[in-house]
């Protein structure tokens, strides 16, 4: 009798476990899919907006229309199939190493477009004529190519030196070493490094406005009160927005930088593990919201962006309501139609 009640609950307690894993396993499919749809459908609004407008496209606009479409093969193509989907797509042969290899590649890629932007205004900001003599738009295109290329070459070498990999059984049979060193150059080359130059251009960036503020306040007389205020504003409001993207940039991708390089250094062997697999987690998913947040930043303090979004709007608002017209007909107590009244809804 006793065994038989110690087999129950041990029965019990599996089914328990079951279910724990199954809701946590689907709990971690919907959050997946939540940050990969709102990441396509951010950076494909934002990009067909630029695209499809008659703004000022210059040079700023190349490498960001670049990081947008990177955006959506990044949550289309990689998120949404190796996160959402992962219990569908881990069972097929090849996707096992693609997918990854493909993550890694689009990431790279991305935060290195970054970096670009953040070297572009840091430059344009540190010698405006240089700039605007110098920097051509196949200048641009020659950097974006480079970019892409290093990142396809990047994720190629494992498969080209030590990766051996039996396809079928989606079995990676390298130098478990060699794997581990390379994770961690990865790691490195896709978080800590756009850290470290995003923050040195945009904090350039803010001491240069606020010392230039200086000096035009120094050269201009007491009577010119109104172009004082209008620079002081000027130099406020470009401030604070490069304060934000650095702020917002810092949040989201600094807590997974911290806990990997802590987690690598052996500083978190004294969290239990569970705490520190959840911490992994959360912090995963807040860096992998970057790509579906940057657009909307872009779009809010780039007037450009912000005028040719509200403009696609309004145009969407005003066709339907050229289109949606309604009739309404007066019939005498006969049933007879007397009057058509047609109007705008």
């Amino acid at each position: 009798m006793v065994n038989f009640a110690e087999g129950m609950a041990n029965n019990s307690t599996e089914t328990s476990n079951h279910e724990e894993n199954v809701s946590e396993i689907l709990t971690d499919a919907i959050i997946w899919a939540v940050i990969g749809v709102v990441t396509v459908i951010t950076n494909f609004s934002i990009f067909v907006c630029t695209v499809t407008s008659n703004i000022n496209q210059n040079l700023f606009f190349t490498v960001l229309n670049s990081s947008f479409l990177i955006g959506i093969l990044f949550g289309g193509f990689y998120i949404l199939p190796q996160w959402a989907a992962e219990y569908f797509t881990s069972e097929i042969p090849g996707l096992c190493f693609l997918l990854p290899s493909l993550g890694s590649l689009l990431l790279l890629c991305y935060n290195l477009h970054q970096c670009f932007i953040s070297i572009d205004r840091y430059y344009a900001v540190k010698w405006p004529i240089c700039y605007r003599k110098k920097i051509h738009k196949s200048c641009y295109i020659y950097f974006i190519t480079a970019i892409w290329l290093f990142s396809l070459l990047f994720v190629s070498i494992p498969f080209m030196t030590y990766r051996i990999v039996e396809v079928e059984n989606c079995t990676n049979l390298s130098d478990e070493a060699a794997e581990n060193v390379f994770l961690f150059i990865t790691f490195i080359a896709t978080n800590i490094l756009p850290v470290i130059i995003i923050i040195f251009c945009y904090a350039n960036i803010y001491h240069k406005f606020y010392r230039q503020r200086s000096k035009t306040f120094a050269l201009t007389t007491s009577a010119n009160q109104q172009s004082k205020r209008s620079v002081d504003n000027k130099t406020i409001k470009a401030s604070i927005q490069m304060g934000f993207l650095v702020i917002i940039f810092m949040v989201l991708m600094l807590p997974s930088t911290f806990i990997f390089t802590f987690g690598s250094l052996g500083l978190m062997s004294s969290l239990p593990g569970i705490v520190a697999y959840h911490l992994h987690i959360v912090s995963r998913y807040v860096s992998f919201l970057y790509p579906a947040v940057n657009p909307l930043l872009y779009c809010y303090f780039v007037d450009s962006i912000r005028s040719a979004v509200k403009s696609k709007i309004l145009t969407k608002l005003c066709f339907h309501n050229e289109n949606s017209v309604s009739v309404y007909q007066e019939r005498n107590n006969s049933g007879t139609v007397l009057v058509n009244y047609t109007s705008n809804s």
